[in-house]
């Protein structure tokens, strides 16, 4: 990376090591290094600017560790960590890795040598920067596989998949829980051109092209979802659904992870699409409810709450029949309408039911609008109970409406 340093990180246990002839297959290039210390055979292969080995007090007085000290000289940094047999020592070492990572590195993770429950840990320390640094690269996670040898040559095991497998993970999970989709389309995208950018002469006819596409629309749909855009959400969900079905087989092929989830994000998109969201119906109406649940379902209240207000307008609209429904000095006759029966409702406790929906959705859509900023804010869990109750009503609003 710019600026950054490539740092190796890498461990020593206390074991004797034997000599095998490790090998490294980098797409069509393939190198090997004869040695008994895995971390002198990482340096051949990926050439970092310095070499942190973390080292048990035992493992420092052994052999090897001296012998690797002599081999790299000044390139090595020794660091000294506790074996990691309790809680404690584990968030030491904790801190002994990520403590010696900087802004702009690119960390290469060595579990060769690790022992006992490291390599997991430290995997564990790599997702950590990963997710939580954006200017931190883990570019890889590798490990000498000396068992795995044959005729004495040992190939180099690319663990890093394991770690795009977390960031998927992040991502199917962000979009499921929040309809944030920003790293599940990075992650799509990413799977897209990582095969077309290794393609070199080899028939591109079956390299995905249609994960891209379908990471596009999902941001979309997500951005439409956060900002409360209703007709966007509709008409984004039904050009979705299609894609679904045609990006399944480049999915299983070349995004596993995506997979896994199509036939849960199709489930969740039939509910939001609609063909024609331009055209005011109680289909329409449906649709645009279902879309205030889910997002009151998916924590993102304050667009429930502001589009369940929009739905009421366009509730009374269809009622009188008028088409024209999306034109402001229409809609802000009927939102003035709505605020009359309102008052009267209040003044005279009797009226329409839905004139009291309105009214207590106005005061909840202000409060959560303004941001409580007034004199009196109602209480999270008040704003929540509200908006529960007032959709479940909106509900029973849409069966007065007729086909």
């Amino acid at each position: 990376m710019a600026n950054g340093t490539r740092k190796l990180f890498t461990f020593i246990g206390k074991n004797k090591y034997e000599t095998t002839i490790y090998y490294w297959r980098d797409n069509t290039q393939e190198v090997e290094c004869e040695t008994s210390l895995f971390p002198i055979a990482a340096v051949e292969f990926f050439k970092p600017d310095k070499v942190i080995v973390l080292v048990t007090e035992e493992a420092e007085k052994s052999e090897d560790f001296t012998n690797l000290q002599e081999e790299l000289g000044a390139l090595l940094e020794k660091v000294s960590i506790p074996s990691g047999k309790s809680e404690k020592e584990l968030w030491d070492i904790f801190d002994c890795l990520a403590d010696r990572v900087q802004s702009s590195d690119e960390v290469i993770l060595d579990v060769t040598h690790a022992f006992r429950s490291l390599p997991l840990f430290s995997f564990g320390v790599a997702v950590y920067l990963r997710r939580v640094y954006d200017d931190i690269s883990v570019s890889r996670i590798v490990y000498g596989a000396y068992e795995a040898r044959k005729e004495n040559r040992s190939p180099v095991f690319d663990l890093t998949p394991l770690l795009d497998l977390m960031d998927w993970t992040s991502g199917c999970e962000f979009f499921l829980r929040r309809s944030d989709a920003e790293i599940l389309a990075q992650r799509l995208r990413e799977s897209q051109s990582r095969f077309w950018r290794k393609k070199n002469d080899v028939s591109a006819e079956a390299f995905p092209r249609r994960l891209n596409t379908v990471a596009q629309k999902l941001r979309i749909l997500s951005g439409a979802l956060h900002l409360g855009r209703l007709r966007e959400v509709m008409g984004t969900a039904h050009d979705i659904l299609p894609l679904l079905k045609e990006v399944a087989y480049e999915a299983e092929h070349y995004a596993k992870p995506f997979r896994r989830i199509l036939d849960e994000i199709k489930r969740e998109v039939e509910d939001l699409a609609y063909e024609n969201p331009d055209v005011l119906d109680k289909k329409n109406l449906e649709r645009q409810l279902k879309m205030i649940e889910y997002c009151y379902k998916k924590g993102l209240v304050v667009q429930a709450v502001t589009t369940a207000r929009e739905w009421m307008v366009n509730w009374l609209l269809l009622k009188k029949g008028e088409m024209n429904w999306l034109n402001r000095d229409i809609r802000e006759k009927v939102e003035e309408e709505l605020n009359c029966e309102a008052k009267l409702f209040i003044s005279n406790k009797t009226g329409p039911k839905y004139a009291d929906i309105w009214d207590r959705l106005r005061v909840l859509r202000n409060d959560v609008a303004h941001c409580g900023m007034n004199e009196n804010p109602s209480r999270i869990d008040r704003i929540l109970m509200n908006a529960e109750e007032i959709i479940a009503e909106l509900k029973e609003l849409l069966k007065e409406i007729k086909n």
